[in-house]
């Protein structure tokens, strides 16, 4: 089964193809250019291979939080490749692939980093299966460390997403910050894999975005009402 993979939610996207449970192809999206890359990145994917779009059974998608555009325009064509070529649709949230993607388990918070000092974020347990606990946040890094300490004594493993910043984790019995790489693309991978298993696919015409916060919309100077 062939399958096409894509993550526009990060600062750094990427997207690629599988085949017999292993990634055969992989191009970087560079950093915030999902809008004028990612259909040329999949083109050029599909004609490395010599493979026709019509091949291709089934899309896995992040579905965020993470940059408003970018999740915007990587569900709208998932959706729509999805919806046109009759194609199973695996929507993945962003933050549970990154604790997913992790080799560890207990208490995780996945961060990735926003703006105005905010980051998203969620908590996880994660043992034989991997449990989200409450919902997904958009608060000041004291609002995280503060809801963080609630899980005491166990201890809360910190993992963020490439490029991403967080330098007041103090590491100690409490909090620990993961250094390893993660391989988002595998972990996408493996949860798509097990969903088309277990028929668990998403609709094209009801998957949503994960929105946490309002865009940051910059107001333009360039248009001055006279």
């Amino acid at each position: 089964m062939l399958i096409l993979g894509m993550e526009t939610s990060l600062p750094e996207g990427f997207v690629f193809l599988a085949e017999g449970g292993k990634i055969t192809n992989y191009h970087k999206i560079p950093p915030r250019s999902s809008s004028g890359y990612l259909v040329p990145a999949v083109k050029w994917m599909l004609e490395e291979k010599n493979i026709s779009i019509n091949e291709i059974k089934a899309v896995v998608v992040t579905t965020g939080p993470g940059s408003f555009t970018g999740v915007r325009i990587g569900v709208s064509f998932a959706k729509s490749l999805s919806f046109c070529l009759n194609i199973g649709l695996i929507g993945i949230p962003t933050l549970d692939c990154i604790s997913f993607s992790a080799n560890c388990s207990g208490i995780i918070c996945s961060l990735i980093e926003g703006y105005g000092g905010c980051y998203f974020a969620a908590f996880f347990e994660k043992e034989k299966k991997l449990r989200k606990i409450g919902n997904y946040l958009f608060l000041p890094v004291k609002q995280i460390m503060s809801m963080a300490k609630k899980f005491s004594p166990q201890r809360v493993t910190f993992i963020l997403s490439n490029r991403t910043s967080f330098p007041v984790i103090n590491q100690n019995d409490e909090f620990y910050l993961y250094k390893d790489a993660i391989d988002l693309d595998r972990g996408m991978l493996k949860i798509a894999l097990k969903r088309i298993k277990n028929g668990s696919l998403d609709n094209p015409l009801t998957l949503k975005p994960v929105y946490v916060s309002p865009p940051r919309i910059k107001r333009s100077t360039r248009w001055k009402i006279q």
